[in-house]
């Protein structure tokens, strides 16, 4: 993945100078990214090894309601969860433009 769509992905969210590693490629293609305040966070691009015919959970719904419930597990449980981080825009699917398709991309809270 070309480390300019990587940034122009984080640039769409608050965090100050970042970097990313990339960490592997399944069902998304993830990165660990790190602030210069030391936050933490996964980067998930929703595009990755095709896993046979079942693709839902390359929707951008399906993904949607999976950042939504983990949200609500991070703020009414004790349990802990990555929590999702909303874009500049106040999305949680943060869209990348590229010449072939539009890949859905979110970011979580790094959890240890």
């Amino acid at each position: 993945m070309n480390v300019d769509l990587i940034q122009t992905v984080l640039a769409q969210y608050d965090l100050p100078d970042v970097r990313s590693t990339f960490l592997g490629r399944s069902e998304n293609t993830t990165f660990r990214v790190e602030t210069a305040t030391n936050e933490r966070f996964l980067l998930r691009l929703h595009v990755g090894i095709d896993i046979g015919s079942y693709q839902d959970w390359r929707d951008p719904s399906v993904i949607q309601s999976e950042l939504l419930w983990l949200d609500a597990i991070a703020h009414d449980t004790p349990l802990t969860v990555p929590q999702p981080v909303q874009n500049r825009l106040g999305q949680w699917i943060t869209h990348l433009d590229t010449e072939d398709s539009s890949i859905a991309c979110s970011l979580l809270r790094w959890v240890e």
